[in-house]
């Protein structure tokens, strides 16, 4: 099923708030560690390149996890061995794990769509600082491979427990969350 416009809303604008916290927070951190002497002030507009990223992202993403677990579902209905069955109705059933099914969504979300995602959002960020064109592209190139090993040692645990743990209407707002950090790791690699 896919999820109601509100819930579209809801994660985007979410993500949008802590896509601009992790991008903040990057920045700050950079100039700490680069130990200016003038005195420091925010890149507003790269704030907001970061943070109107997830206008585009979590629809995406959304759409995304919903036409997966439409094809693939986490969990289904299995008899309840353990119930017992009163006269004159059937026996209950549980919802059981498909562990193959997450790994399935987990190991297509993470060497697809992030593969894709993330080289559009090098492509969008380097386009938006410089103007040009072909410079963006070129950081596409030079940079995406970089950022996908490291994306390979985050996203594919936080996308496993957020696929098994938490309804799909929150899984924007756990990888929103745990996104500040990577978003900092971003602004700092930038």
């Amino acid at each position: 099923m896919a999820p109601q416009l509100s819930v579209y809303v809801a994660s985007s604008i979410q993500s949008f708030i802590l896509r601009a916290i992790g991008n903040t927070l990057g920045q700050t951190i950079a100039a700490y560690n680069n130990n200016t002497s003038k005195a420091f002030s925010l890149d507003k507009r790269i704030i907001l390149v970061f943070a109107s990223w997830a206008l585009f992202y979590t629809p995406v993403f959304l759409t995304w996890t919903s036409l997966l677990d439409l094809k693939y579902p986490n969990t289904i209905k299995v008899a309840d061995e353990n119930a017992r069955a009163e006269k004159g109705k059937s026996r209950s059933t549980k919802d059981e794990l498909q562990r193959t099914n997450v790994l399935i969504k987990t190991l297509l979300t993470e060497s697809i769509l992030a593969t894709v995602m993330n080289g559009i959002f090098v492509g969008y960020l380097n386009y938006m600082r410089s103007g040009d064109l072909q410079f963006a592209l070129l950081k596409i190139q030079t940079d995406l491979p970089d950022i996908q090993m490291s994306s390979m040692k985050l996203w594919p645990i936080v996308t496993y427990i957020s696929l098994v743990y938490v309804p799909m209407e929150k899984r924007v707002l756990v990888r929103s969350l745990v996104g500040v950090f990577w978003n900092v790791y971003l602004s700092l690699m930038a």
